[in-house]
């Protein structure tokens, strides 16, 4: 039980910094007049947090937990982003179950924190296009969208092993200081 209270307050922790951080990227991928320039941005930020989630927590549906907190909050901003972030965190995570299977390794962690932004953007584009009416990537084509996939996918990838390196700055001396 106290382990249960202890990765809940973790993970409500990595939400605010999803939130302000990402708060900051989405205040300059404005700048660039590019579809999908939100995305490529935030794809390291969202991976580096859910890589250090998961890693702490080392529990299937970590992402999940994650987006419900993100998505409860951004609700009051806007609630198609809500289904976007919390429909991210459920299907990142049941690929994880279906494919992946566990946490058991590093790569793992970085294979599944890496699909987070991807359906991130693959969701955001479905809400875009069908529930609000904004046909803006179906301008560009499929080709477009792909090449913004693998892209998303291995800057996400980068944002893991930047999530390595951030994690392992909590560990001193020997002692997880993340547990």
């Amino acid at each position: 039980m106290k382990s249960d209270i202890r990765n809940l307050t973790f993970l409500g922790i990595i939400t605010a910094a999803l939130l302000v951080g990402g708060y900051f990227l989405y205040i300059i991928s404005k700048t660039l007049p590019i579809p999908g320039s939100k995305f490529v941005f935030m794809a390291p930020y969202l991976s580096i947090f859910m890589y250090i989630a998961i890693s702490k927590t080392k529990k299937l549906w970590t992402m999940t937990i994650v987006s419900f907190i993100f998505g409860g909050i951004m609700f009051f901003i806007n609630p198609f982003m809500t289904m976007s972030i919390f429909l991210s965190g459920v299907l990142a995570d049941l690929i994880t179950v279906v494919f992946i299977r566990n946490y058991g390794t590093e790569r793992n962690i970085s294979i599944s924190a890496s699909l987070y932004p991807v359906w991130s953007f693959i969701i955001g584009v479905g809400v875009t296009n069908y529930i609000t009416g904004n046909y803006m990537y179906k301008l560009f084509g499929i080709k477009l969208f792909a090449l913004l996939i693998f892209i998303i996918y291995i800057l996400g990838f980068i944002g893991t092993k930047v999530g390595f390196k951030l994690k392992s700055r909590f560990i001193i001396y020997g002692k997880n200081k993340m547990n």
